[in-house]
């Protein structure tokens, strides 16, 4: 219909009618949006540790990679969000001088309840190894060789595939032999690191006995932030500088008083880097507009 101007009809042809290209700013965009380039990275840089769990942990994180050996696994042992896919990436690869795209990753999880996508994604398969496989294609053993193999949540992994990939690992070499192949290959020079937020009494249950035994030999305890006290003021301050908002109104230095430090400490951090993430993106949305109690 044609829209009135000062009382009169304008023609169609003379309105004036364009496109405007915006996105009305809201609290769930915001937050959205600075959640993708959070990058699965949290402050654990060595030197930067003040409480003595993660003194800890970094120091036997240092002692494993000075004694690195393809043949000896790592597992990597704590509570979702405490950073282990950063001690393998930001710590551990970058004492052993492996670049961060030679560290292959995969969270067992996808695997879960498939053993032979499980074993495909793994080892790999030849060419008309099976319906559909109309080229060869590399498994994670075979690219992740010359680097580190990280294989997070392994309580997922299915049972008849912890069997195989334990004669991998076992062996020095590293054999493993793709779907479809009737020869060996061999991955001699990949680090496998294992990882999981089970308990040990509740891992043993769903592991394969020899796997868990040898998975196991070196182990790392990931401390939850809830034990590292000392260290959540710099937790804090960090994990606020990457969700801030570029407004003067919002402060460079994260705020931080007795209140802050309390409820950081009884809350717990059930989600830990991951709940200080949540709070540093929704106070920084709701900045000026809702205070400290509010946004708890």
């Amino acid at each position: 219909a044609p829209s009135k101007e000062r009382g009169r009809c304008v023609p169609k042809e003379e309105q004036d009618i364009r496109v405007v290209d915006f996105e009305p700013p809201s609290f769930l965009n915001f937050v959205r949006k600075r959640e993708d380039l959070f990058p699965s990275q949290e402050p654990l840089d060595p030197g930067m540790a003040r409480s003595p769990a993660r003194k800890k942990m970094q120091a036997e994180l240092d002692a494993f990679a000075q004694m690195w050996s393809p043949s000896v696994p790592l597992f990597l042992r704590g509570e979702r969000g405490v950073g282990k896919t950063t001690a393998v990436k930001k710590l551990l690869a970058v004492q052993k001088n492996v670049k961060e795209e030679a560290v292959i990753s995969l969270v067992c999880s996808v695997l879960s309840g498939d053993s032979r996508m499980a074993e495909d994604e793994l080892f790999g398969h030849k060419k008309g190894a099976f319906t559909g496989a109309n080229n060869e294609k590399k498994g994670l053993i075979e690219e992740a060789n010359g680097g580190i193999l990280f294989l997070d949540e392994i309580q997922d992994m299915p049972k008849i595939v912890q069997r195989k990939i334990l004669n991998t690992i076992e062996e020095k070499d590293h054999p493993y032999t793709k779907l479809g192949s009737s020869t060996k290959s061999f991955a001699k020079n990949v680090l496998f690191v294992f990882a999981s937020n089970l308990p040990d009494e509740e891992l043993k249950k769903v592991l394969y006995p020899d796997f868990y035994d040898r998975i196991s030999y070196l182990s790392i305890y990931m401390p939850p932030l809830r034990e590292c006290q000392e260290d959540l003021h710099n937790d804090w301050n960090e994990q606020w500088k990457r969700a801030r908002r570029k407004d003067p109104l919002v402060p460079e230095i994260a705020p931080w008083n007795k209140d802050i430090e309390d409820f950081l400490v009884k809350s717990g951090l059930p989600g830990n880097f991951r709940s200080l993430t949540k709070l540093a993106l929704y106070w920084n949305a709701w900045y000026g507009k809702k205070d400290f109690e509010d946004i708890k």
